[in-house]
């Protein structure tokens, strides 16, 4: 009985004879699945009919194994890249376009009418829609605000970084007690970077600053100023009068100056005493009163009329420029320069800083840098010029030569003046 129905068995199987391997069946190709056909009277009917394509889509895929890895691994390998790449620029795309795909839906619906039989579908696709869409929402939002976050956090980290930084720089600026006692220049400078550091760490301890304190051309409140100086140990302290002086009001008119020359007298240091402090001028009145020896030209009056320059027997002169803010504003840390416009065999020097008699006349440029200077007053306010001298030792054989002045400030771009000088030698 039992090779019997081993026999049956084997012969059911295709065997040709009992005993003998059998012969395997050629396996039928199968062919993918073709697009159906959509109904246009009843879109849930043609969702149905795309239902079933897409089962019949997955039955071939699993019945090919070959089939099924390739599309697996392609899948992946899409999602992968469309998470990379495009999540960034699509899904803000997509979260923004969730509203009109669920009113898309349910206008389609509504004209649309779907059968009874199909109303449990209908649900399910609108409610279905609405939760992917709300995913994509959420999803977008979530991602957003994590980038945020961490643009917030890096933003703090880098101004934290900047503050330590910052006060490490007033600790090194701060005096040391027992340290030696630093010169009226160094000193001057060392408290600008002092003001340059609580500056800013005024900016990055309050919000709200203005934008001069930005431009660095304010100073924060005096009352924290001060409060600040005194926690770091210094001596000095911040006037609001001079804050004031310093921040420019955007409702006055800027700062505008005109140049007076004054030679003549070689025996003083300032051409200040000329004048009569107890009349009150206007500074074009003021720049033409000169008292003997004195001689006054406005810039105005240099054109064609040169400063007659006498150097007598000694071989030098002393030249006074008065300068006179006929304009609104202060100007803020003026910087003078005086250089040789024309000629040669000039020196320029500081009053009582010529060079020795027989030495080589090369110093043709001489400056007043702004830590050396003091602010300009509007002359309606000060009811003075401010003066900038220096002494000019000419060579013996020099008759005509031309100096030029440039003053500049930070709220004032460069005023220059050309004065041409010709050279008289009395007594020789």
């Amino acid at each position: 009985m039992g090779g019997s129905a081993s026999v049956v068995v084997f012969f059911q199987k295709g065997w040709k004879k009992v005993g003998q391997p059998p012969i395997p069946k050629r396996p039928l190709a199968l062919s993918f699945p073709r697009l159906p056909e959509l109904p246009d009277d009843d879109p849930l009917e043609a969702l149905d009919v795309c239902a079933i394509y897409v089962q019949n889509v997955c039955r071939f895929l699993i019945d090919s194994h070959s089939y099924l890895s390739i599309s697996v691994s392609a899948l992946l390998v899409i999602v992968a890249l469309a998470i990379r790449i495009w999540t960034d620029p699509l899904l803000p795309l997509a979260a923004d376009a969730t509203p009109l795909i669920i009113a898309v839906v349910g206008i389609i619906m509504s004209y649309r009418q779907p059968k009874e039989r199909h109303h449990l579908v209908t649900t399910a696709v609108l409610v279905v829609v609405g939760i992917a869409g709300t995913f994509v929402m959420s999803w977008n939002r979530i991602r957003t605000e994590g980038q945020h976050r961490s643009e917030v956090e890096g933003l703090r980290l880098r101004i934290d970084s900047v503050g330590g930084q910052n006060t490490e720089i007033l600790l090194a600026l701060a005096p040391k007690p027992g340290g030696p006692i630093s010169t009226e220049e160094t000193e001057l400078t060392r408290r600008q970077n002092v003001e340059k550091a609580l500056r800013g760490q005024y900016i990055l301890s309050h919000p709200n600053v203005s934008a001069g304190l930005l431009a660095g051309t304010e100073l924060p409140p005096a009352d924290w100023m001060n409060k600040r100086l005194k926690e770091l140990g210094e001596k000095w302290s911040v006037s609001p009068t001079i804050e004031s002086v310093v921040m420019q009001q955007e409702s006055l008119p800027p700062p505008a100056v005109d140049v007076t020359v004054l030679f003549g007298n070689d025996e003083v240091s300032s051409g200040a005493n000329t004048f009569d402090p107890n009349k009150q001028y206007t500074w074009p009145e003021w720049e033409r009163i000169c008292k003997k020896p004195f001689q006054c030209l406005p810039e105005r009056d240099l054109k064609g009329n040169p400063v007659k320059l006498d150097v007598a027997t000694k071989g030098w002169a002393r030249i006074f420029f008065d300068v006179y803010n006929v304009g609104g504003s202060t100007l803020v840390h003026p910087h003078v320069v005086v250089n040789l416009a024309r000629g040669k065999n000039v020196f320029l020097s500081t009053i009582d800083q010529r060079p020795p008699i027989g030495t080589p006349l090369s110093a043709d440029k001489l400056e007043f840098p702004p830590k050396l200077n003091l602010d300009i007053v509007p002359f309606s306010k000060a009811r003075l010029a401010t003066e900038f001298s220096l002494d000019v030792t000419v060579g013996t054989l020099v008759d005509d030569f031309a100096l030029g002045f440039q003053i500049f400030g930070e709220n004032m771009s460069m005023h220059y003046v050309f004065v041409p000088v010709h050279v008289v030698r009395t007594g020789t």
